[in-house]
Order: C-alpha cells, then structure tokens, then sequence
C-alpha cells in the first residue's frame, strides 16, 4: 500500500547560516527557505487549510546518520504547527508547516550556490512525505492525529530566466556632409 506522497512548495525567499560549535556536531552550514505549498485534488490536509500555510525548512549539510540522528524513516521530518494567540509578551503565530532534512555534500553545496547567486527567477522544492492516508480520493494529512511526517525524497528546482540580449544600436543616417 502507498503511503506517501509529493509535495511542491514554491519558494519565495532564501536565508544561510554558518555555524560553529564546540564539539563539532552541529553543521557548519545550513540554510532554509519560506515557501507555500501548491495544493491540488489529490492531497489534502484535514485539520487546515493547506493553501494557507507557509512553509518553513532548513536542508543540513551531510550523509543522514541514523545512529547520531535516528528517525522512523527518511532523510528529514516535516510537522505541522497550529496557530497560537498572543500570550503575555509573546506575538501570536499562524500556523505553518516546518521542518528539515539533509542533503549530501555536494548536492548541498550546489543548492547553497544557487541559492546565494539568486539567478533565478522561481524556485519548487518537492517533497515525498509519509505516512498519509489514502482515502480513494485523495491522500490525507491529518493534523489532528498526527503533527510530524517524514521526508523520504527532496529535490530542488531553479528556474532561470532567458537572458536579455541588448540590440544592437544603429546610428542615424547622416543627410549631409556635415550631418
């Protein structure tokens, strides 16, 4: 039985980091986008509306380790957090779809390129997340039940504009012998 399904975030905007830490365990360089998730019939999201959520994600630079970082399945987990009013000095929070997963190194470093030359003009990162229900209409993503899913597969798209080719500019006739 299927259990997972893709999910096609456009990304709005891009942020890096460069860390250090004393025991060398966390990445030297992460970095994360803000996006919104494209909706579509055959995924749904119960509990909220899914169009309405933005998205949250960082990709850690790295081979996953399971020992030092176990999960259920994956590369990464995506969690659904539900909005929260204001309380004392805090601001309220809408709710949103966050979360992480890593990449390899070289793929990493590539996106992180990319990303930090902003040449392109859209960008999609798409996710196979699980477990969801399938209910013969559509995969479901119940918030209520369950707040974190795994990522199993993540890839980055940029897309790039054509460059602009400048016209050539042609002088103007001249009329006479003194122009």
């Amino acid at each position: 039985m299927i259990d997972s399904i893709g999910l096609s975030i456009d990304v709005s905007s891009w942020g890096q980091t460069v860390s250090h830490s004393e025991d060398g365990k966390w990445p030297q360089r992460q970095f994360g986008f803000t996006g919104r998730p494209q909706t579509d019939h055959y995924f749904e999201l119960v509990g909220d509306d899914l169009g309405s959520l933005s998205v949250n994600m960082g990709l850690i630079r790295g081979e996953y380790k399971p020992k030092d970082y176990p999960l259920e399945r994956g590369i990464g987990t995506i969690a659904y957090a539900s909005a929260s009013p204001p309380d004392a000095d805090l601001p309220g929070m809408d709710a949103m779809l966050h979360g992480w997963w890593w990449m390899p190194e070289t793929l990493f470093d590539e996106v992180w390129l990319q990303a930090r030359e902003h040449t392109w003009r859209t960008c999609m990162v798409q996710l196979e997340i699980a477990p969801v229900t399938n209910d013969v209409i559509a995969f479901q993503w119940d918030v209520t039940k369950r707040k974190v899913l795994h990522v199993l597969r993540a890839s980055v798209s940029f897309n790039r504009a054509q460059p602009s080719v400048a016209k050539p500019q042609t002088e103007p006739r001249r009329r006479g012998l003194f122009g």
